[in-house]
């Protein structure tokens, strides 16, 4: 009897096992060695939780408190050999599934790579990242079978459960994907950050978003983007969004190594699939891309956060 196995499913098993390999802390290690990643319970404490006066730190103690107590009272206990099993399996069952249309060898390469940062920054460890990840997975299957607008729109619920409990600037993906329209919502989330000059209700908040590269303690990772202009005006911030511009897309720039010029390759990438896809869902990801670049105080957390993105990328494929 001869059993017949499709090459989609070759192709889902050999991903699954790439993407754990690469996922092993060991590996990790080895290829990030100073990568910030680490799982929530490392970085936060109980005390961060407490009531300060200061709005900006409770609110961004609230999206630390979800992720806290999961991994606190659900992964923790789930933890064998320096390994989460409900995080291996919820990594295998989306990379299965981001997988599930490639049937030539070109599309499986160009996936890889698509989830190479997300392998060796995101999956392993219980981050932010994870979350947006399995968030955007159910919203993209959600849709899968759909091809309406409003389909996309019906089932977003995923994206704004995720913006409201882990990160608010989400929202700006929701917006993006909602609106249909990814010029518009970036027009809309540039014309945010400018009104932090001049209204003093949002200038303490933004201020502290847009001018946190100039905070000493931004230079910490061996890869922060510095930043030369203060934003206090419209010249200032239209001179640190092209410096920005300039440090994150273009980072071979910034630095010559191998960590940059993958990134170079990654991004590029990214903005060759966005130029010949028809898709808003390729394209909305630059409604967010643009609070990336003006707010992520090193190339490492810009790799990271753009790579969990790929979901947004499932039905890309080389004919």
């Amino acid at each position: 009897m001869i059993v017949k196995v499709r090459r989609s499913s070759i192709f889902r098993v050999l991903a699954c096992g790439y993407a754990i390999v690469l996922s092993l802390p060991s590996i990790q290690s080895y290829f990030l060695a100073s990568s910030n990643s680490s799982a929530i319970l490392d970085r936060v404490a109980v005390e961060s939780f407490v009531f300060t006066g200061n709005f900006v730190s409770i609110f961004a103690s609230l999206t630390l408190a979800l992720p806290y107590f999961i991994d606190l009272y659900i992964l923790s206990h789930f933890d064998v050999g320096g390994v989460n099993l409900i995080l291996i399996f919820t990594q295998i069952v989306v990379v299965s599934w981001f997988f599930a249309n490639c049937t030539n060898l070109e599309t499986f390469l160009l996936k890889s790579f698509l989830i190479l940062p997300t392998c060796l920054m995101i999956f392993g460890s219980s981050n932010k990242e994870m979350y947006s990840v399995f968030a955007l997975t159910i919203f993209m299957v959600n849709i899968n079978a759909k091809s309406s607008h409003f389909a996309e729109v019906r089932y977003l619920w995923p994206v704004y459960t995720y913006a409201v409990f882990f990160r608010p600037y989400y929202l700006v993906l929701a917006a993006g994907l909602k609106l249909n329209r990814p010029v518009f919502c970036v027009i809309l989330v540039a014309c945010f950050f400018l009104s932090a000059i001049y209204i003093s209700a949002l200038s303490p908040m933004l201020d502290n978003m847009l001018n946190r590269r100039s905070l000493p303690q931004s230079f910490e990772a061996n890869s922060a983007i510095m930043q030369t202009y203060v934003v206090t005006d419209f010249s200032s911030f239209f001179l640190n969004l092209g410096e920005s511009v300039l440090n994150t897309c273009l980072p071979v720039f910034h630095e010559l190594s191998a960590k940059n010029f993958l990134l170079q390759v990654y991004v590029l990438c990214i903005l060759l699939i966005a130029f010949v896809s028809h898709s808003n869902l390729v394209r909305s990801i630059f409604s967010l891309w643009l609070v990336f670049i003006l707010i992520d105080p090193d190339l490492g957390t810009f790799f990271r956060h753009i790579g969990a993105l790929f979901p947004l990328l499932y039905r890309v494929r080389i004919k």
